[in-house]
């Protein structure tokens, strides 16, 4: 007797072909899936005036930009790019510069300025430069003309949870509020919001929560707290009461004892 394979062959062939054809299907649905078509640009109304040198690009009508698109603008054959809400100012010298940087901050008048470590490096080495040419009464980045290129508070070194750590000075502003997003960890973990529900509930001002820990707020609501029960607290939360003498707490411990009338 001789044995038959057909039967086999034949399922062998149609377990090959649905392989083929899900490995098929599976390739063309990863490659649909993959190709995005390209965003739809934006529709805007751009004005773009050119005087000598500056390229100004003002926005009109339309959509709304973000801060991080790109324009580009050609100019004779060469591409320019900008970045929305991007200004770059340079001088014929540094003095010029930081003036036109000075007045352009009191034109546009914003109440937030935020920077990148603006209190260990950017306003300490404008101040000095500012200092160097003359600039002291010139440079004043708040709204109070009457401001000092001084710090408010110094640059100080502290011991926390086994590591010492480095605290730069803190460059506030009279008038605005400056936040050193490089710095702050509140600003970072909860962004702008956050830092004035904070501020808030803890009744210290934005611009100096920026530069403090999550448990100087924490301290501060309870002191708050006390303050509104009635409650007598120490003048700094680090300047605990002093521990009496012996001979003083026996005077108070008299005084306070109940006196009887005896009768005879």
């Amino acid at each position: 007797m001789k044995r038959r394979n057909n039967a086999v062959t034949e399922m062998v062939g149609t377990m090959l072909l649905s392989v083929i054809s899900v490995a098929i299907f599976s390739v063309l649905y990863l490659s649909i899936v993959t190709v995005s078509p390209n965003p739809a640009q934006p529709s805007v109304n751009l004005i773009c005036t050119l005087d000598n040198e500056n390229i100004t690009l003002e926005h009109r009508g339309g959509e709304t930009l973000d801060l991080e698109t790109v324009i580009t603008v050609t100019i004779d054959d060469v591409n320019n790019k900008f970045i929305v809400d991007n200004y770059i100012i340079c001088e014929e010298n540094e003095a010029d510069t930081i003036l036109s940087a000075v007045k352009y901050i009191q034109k546009i008048d914003p109440d937030i300025i935020c920077t990148v470590r603006g209190d260990s490096f950017l306003l300490p080495y404008l101040y000095h430069r500012a200092n160097i040419h003359g600039l002291k009464h010139g440079v004043n980045l708040g709204r109070e003309y009457a401001q000092k290129l001084n710090p408010s508070k110094q640059a100080k070194s502290y011991f926390s949870y086994g590591q010492i750590i480095y605290r730069p000075a803190f460059y506030t502003l009279k008038g605005r509020i400056h936040i050193d997003s490089y710095s702050s960890f509140m600003y970072g973990e909860s962004g702008l919001s956050g830092l004035v529900d904070i501020s808030r509930c803890s009744n210290i001002p934005i611009q100096l929560l920026s530069r403090l820990g999550p448990g100087t707020a924490i301290s501060q609501m309870q002191v708050n707290k006390a303050l509104e029960k009635g409650y007598l607290i120490p003048w700094k939360k680090n300047k605990p009461e002093s521990i009496p003498k012996e001979a003083g707490l026996n005077a108070e411990l008299i005084s306070k004892q109940p006196v009887h009338n005896s009768r005879y």
